[in-house]
């Protein structure tokens, strides 16, 4: 269809084949983070897709990143350029996009690529490149980026990417 589609993530998927897909797709002329509910399997053992939109608004969006629990809750993050460079997120439940629920979790002149990690309680933190290629995070308590400043994880490396958290059900975790 000429448009391009790029960043897939996966959710985790439950024992009947329930997931959640994200990604970046640039079919409205800029890019904006898509997703895909996958409700089980069809006698082929094709996925059966529910389509949903993340956010589609005139600025772009890119980097998406998502966390899911085994129940289906969790929630998506993503690069936006609405405010010159920030992250934002959307609240997932039973692996379904919860309209409504986008919200700021941080701005610097250059954050991208988010990667996030929360656990059963929806506790867990939100990881991304700042100014000055800086690795930041900051934490989410209950499915919502608290207001407590970003904390560097780390400094001044010539570029940064590729980072990724686990958090266990104790809200321990680890970053690499």
């Amino acid at each position: 269809n000429g448009n391009t589609q790029t960043s897939p993530k996966l959710g985790t998927v439950s024992s009947i084949g329930k997931s959640l897909i994200t990604w970046t797709d640039d079919r409205n002329g800029d890019n904006d983070v898509y997703s895909r509910q996958i409700v089980g399997f069809t006698s082929t053992g094709n996925p059966a897709e529910i389509k949903t939109g993340i956010d589609a608004g005139t600025d772009g969006q890119a980097s998406p990143s998502i966390s899911l629990d085994t129940s289906g809750n969790g929630l998506v993050t993503w690069f936006d350029d609405r405010s010159g460079g920030s992250i934002y997120k959307v609240n997932i439940s039973n692996y379904n996009v919860l309209t409504g629920t986008s919200a700021f979790i941080d701005n610097s002149p250059t954050n991208i690529t988010p990667a996030i990690s929360i656990n059963t309680k929806g506790d867990g933190v939100v990881l991304f490149a700042d100014t000055g290629n800086n690795i930041s995070l900051k934490r989410i308590v209950n499915y919502e980026p608290q207001s407590t400043p970003k904390v560097t994880v780390n400094s001044n490396a010539n570029f940064a990417y590729g980072y990724d958290a686990k958090i266990n059900s104790l809200g321990h975790g680890i970053v690499v």
